[in-house]
């Protein structure tokens, strides 16, 4: 990756005990709730419930990731010559994972 864009990834991810760390807490809560909502929606219910509707307030509950919108951005991605660590052959992947 180059340097500049580094900042822009954040460190490397931190485990935690969901039962003991509130934004892991949280963030359960979230996804749990949000499968629910569309599973309903699925199959044409409406999904009431009071912890989803606050839930709703959070500009990021209905915000949908569909295919065409994931595919739009991977080519983004791919069109700014960047590269996903994927992409690598294996032997230089375990290079760069051992070297960082």
């Amino acid at each position: 990756m180059p340097s500049y864009l580094k900042p822009l990834v954040g460190s490397r991810p931190i485990h935690r005990d969901e039962k003991a760390f509130l934004p892991l807490q949280a963030a359960d809560m979230f996804a749990w709730h949000n499968r629910r909502f569309y599973v309903e929606k699925w199959h044409g219910n409406d999904y009431q419930d009071s912890t989803w509707n606050a839930l709703c307030t959070l500009t990021c509950a209905e915000d949908v990731w569909t295919e065409e919108r994931l595919t739009r951005i991977f080519e983004g991605v791919r069109t700014s010559g960047l590269i996903f660590e994927y992409d690598l052959p294996p032997k230089l992947r375990k290079v760069i994972k051992k070297n960082r």
